[in-house]
């Protein structure tokens, strides 16, 4: 296993000073002419990026709360990057926001989701704060924003002042934190500068006490060629830094992703780190650096976590550029797209703002690429082995027990080597082992062996498709393969990858939509057989109808392209409303020129009502799927594939008073929970009207949180009062809900 190292520093200040000194010496050594050029460049970059930050006024804490956090700067968020800092308020609801400094109330925006209630605060020194989730601003805003909401009729707002408008000085309170926009009560708080680049708040506060260094947990080896391979396979391979691992054999260039997370003290939070650097034989390949991102590159989310999540369920963190263009905390002279040759070292340093750091890595060795085949003929059996180069490395084969094998005879050939062996040999399974060192790969497998409970996968893969197999238990899967169709039978070479696993090599479009049987074979012996689904053939410019008459439904497919596409139509289950549902299942195989777009029917039966098409969505909800009737019962147009369900919705959403008080005071927070069998209210302003005493308002509705709310403001007079509330779901169901409270002095 490569060693890991931790350094921690318990004074943030006294680590940033020794930084410095240590830049400021390897400046030193450059100018002497022992270090290139580049790497002085870099040096002196990050030599004046500390000074900055040696050097920096930190602002006021913009909350009084502690100062810990719940997230940091360029966390994963699903569409965008964690453009600031989450501060905790441990539960607490309305703790009163401060200006970070003297300056003056530039725009607010009030939104269901985003910010909810945010508040952006332009800086004497040109810097914006921005408070994001606020439950309220200060009464004149709001009395502002109550005329605005009946003005403009609508509840989402965003004004803008000038800046004589609302002067503030450093400490004073703007607003009070809640959980608008959000589902759990903090403040979420950036920085940005009159550029608006989003910079890191972290950057601003020196007081944080952190001492603990941030955790590598893997590193993800990511293929990145066609032909580039990762131990045998084609598939990303994650290495597990806390597990002794040996040297991993890697064919073509490749990628590294990371899963890390930074801790702190006090905190059992996982957070962004602030510096990740990848050294390959102590040569610098790829760093990233936190410190500042402009707010449009903030949806470049994709760039930093390509979507491989780790053992903790953190994504990984991208150490590449993707594409050609440049990804955001990274120099313009690093790709990370990286080349084995021989045996190398790869080495990943992570540090947190305060100079903590932690170093992980592992050994990788380039191998050329080859593929095995056998085959028996005359009570002997045929090993050959064939690679892109010569290549004239010394084989040994031993049996399953662990028994030396020799060899009849060794032929060797420009491309390949064939070696004989007395098929005698081989009833404990044939395993070969280069004499230069490397993975052990099994030829033959055991012929006494357990038949496996097998499932597979298809993977779609640099413009194709493999078939991965995964056994419930260990298994030695033979070398080859076979794929059949009504018109082709394909063999090619399976590779194991894990004791679990093995999968193909790439398969053609038309072979992976056509192929209804997939055999594991070693020459005509057959080891294992599975079934597949094969898919319908759409021509360019053709329309098929398919059926699935058991459940009810049908698609009528039609492709408008100048290129083939493939369509399955098939069932699939889920729970809706605590109960099993069947619905239908579209998948569309295609290519570029190809142009899909159906008519999927349900049979509805004339006598049922409140039927509805549903397609579920993330968190047990489901999102209603426009649809018609015809004749024939129920229709909805596709121009994609998907999952849909007639479900029967004739619930209307429930309207609950939640702390229920029998006296309310003026500025007292009345809050409601508003629910729905399909687990959302859509269009919130679309959906619901709210009245109090007849007299329509916009109370805060919470989508994320099922929360509607409003505030009993001071010129709302002593006694009895009436709230009344619509709310209606997306299949057109309506509750009507009032509620009386009494405002006491």
């Amino acid at each position: 296993m490569y060693p890991r190292r931790i350094f921690q520093t318990h004074d943030s200040w006294i680590a940033k000073a020794k930084i410095l000194l240590d830049y400021l010496a390897i400046i030193i050594a450059s100018a002497s002419g022992k270090l290139n050029l580049c790497t002085m460049f870099r040096t002196m970059l990050s030599c004046l990026m500390l000074c900055s930050l040696l050097s920096a006024q930190d602002y006021a804490w913009p909350i009084r709360a502690s100062r810990s956090l719940s997230a940091t700067f360029c966390e994963y968020r699903s569409g965008h990057l964690h453009a600031g800092v989450d501060i905790k308020t441990w539960g607490e609801m309305e703790v009163p926001c401060l200006a970070v400094d003297e300056g003056y109330i530039e725009r607010i925006v009030i939104g269901y989701k985003g910010y909810g209630r945010g508040l952006f605060l332009r800086l004497k020194d040109g810097n914006v704060a921005v408070y994001g989730h606020l439950e309220r601003f200060g009464s004149d805003l709001e009395d502002i924003i109550q005329s605005e909401q009946l003005l403009q009729d609508r509840y989402s707002l965003r004004l803008e002042f000038p800046a004589d408008k609302f002067r503030v000085k450093a400490g004073q309170v703007i607003g009070y934190s809640g959980t608008s926009g959000t589902e759990y009560p903090h403040l979420h708080f950036e920085v940005r500068d009159s550029l608006n680049l989003a910079l890191n708040p972290q950057l601003f506060y020196s007081g944080i006490k952190d001492s603990k260094a941030p955790v590598l947990d893997e590193i993800l080896l990511i293929p990145s060629s066609p032909d580039s391979r990762i131990n045998a396979s084609k598939l990303p391979r994650i290495v597990d830094l806390e597990m002794p691992a040996k040297p991993v054999s890697i064919t073509g260039p490749f990628q590294i992703a990371i899963n890390t997370h930074d801790r702190a003290d006090g905190t059992l939070n996982k957070y962004n780190i602030y510096r990740a650097e990848a050294f390959v034989n102590d040569s610098l390949v790829f760093m990233r650096e936190f410190d500042q991102v402009e707010m449009k590159l903030t949806d470049s989310v994709d760039d930093i976590y390509p979507g491989f999540r780790g053992k903790r369920g953190w994504r990984f963190m991208s150490m590449f550029t993707r594409g050609t263009g440049q990804s955001p905390f990274a120099p313009k002279s690093l790709d990370g797209n990286l080349k084995p040759a021989g045996v190398s070292t790869l080495e990943v340093r992570v540090a947190d703002i305060n100079g903590n750091q932690t170093i992980g890595g592992l050994l990788f060795r380039g191998q050329g690429l080859d593929s095995w085949g056998i085959s028996q003929a005359n009570g002997q059996y045929i090993i050959t082995r064939s690679y892109l180069m010569a290549d004239y490395q010394r084989v040994q084969f031993f049996s399953g027990a662990n028994t030396f094998i020799p060899v009849a005879q060794t032929l060797y050939r420009l491309n390949s080597t064939m070696w004989i062996i007395d098929d005698a040999r081989g009833k404990d399974g044939i395993r070969a082992l280069k004499t230069s060192g490397g993975d052990i790969k099994w030829v033959l497998p055991p012929q006494i062996q357990e038949e496996p409970e097998l499932e597979y996968h298809w993977i779609s893969k640099d413009g194709g498709y493999m078939l991965r197999f995964e056994s419930a238990k260990p298994y030695t899967y033979p070398l080859s393969f076979q794929l059949s169709g009504p018109r082709f039978q394909h063999r090619g070479e399976l590779i194991q990858t894990a004791p679990h696993s093995a999968e193909t090599e790439l398969i053609p479009l038309t072979l992976r939509a056509e192929s209804e049987l997939v055999q594991l074979l070693l020459d005509s012996t057959i080891f294992a057989s599975l079934g597949l689904k094969p898919f319908h053939l759409l021509n360019p410019n053709s329309i098929r109808e398919l059926k699935f008459d058991q459940y009810g439904f049908s698609l009528n497919a039609s492709n408008s392209g100048s290129d083939k596409l493939y369509v399955l139509l098939d069932s699939i289950s889920s729970v809706y409303d605590n109960k099993s549902v069947i619905g239908a299942s579209v998948r569309v195989l295609g290519g570029p020129a190809s142009k899909f777009s159906a008519e999927l029917l349900f049979k509805q039966p004339a006598i049922e009502q409140s039927l509805q098409i549903f397609s579920p969505v993330e968190k047990d909800t489901w999102e209603h799927v426009d649809a018609h009737d015809t004749t024939g019962g129920t229709m909805i147009e596709l121009q994609n594939d998907g999952d849909f369900f007639l479900l029967r919705d004739d619930q209307p959403p429930t309207v609950r008073v939640v702390g229920e008080k029998s006296s309310i005071q003026h500025g007292d927070r009345l809050v409601f929970d508003i629910k729905d069998n399909t687990g959302v209210i859509p269009h919130p302003r679309h959906a619901m009207t709210a009245a109090l005493d007849n007299q329509k308002f916009f109370p805060d509705f919470n989508p994320l949180r099922g929360e509607l709310s409003f505030r009993v403001q001071k010129n709302l007079s002593l006694g009895t009062h009436e709230f009344s509330l619509s709310v209606e779901d997306e299949s057109g169901n309506q509750t009507q809900f009032s509620h009386h409270f009494i405002v006491k002095p």
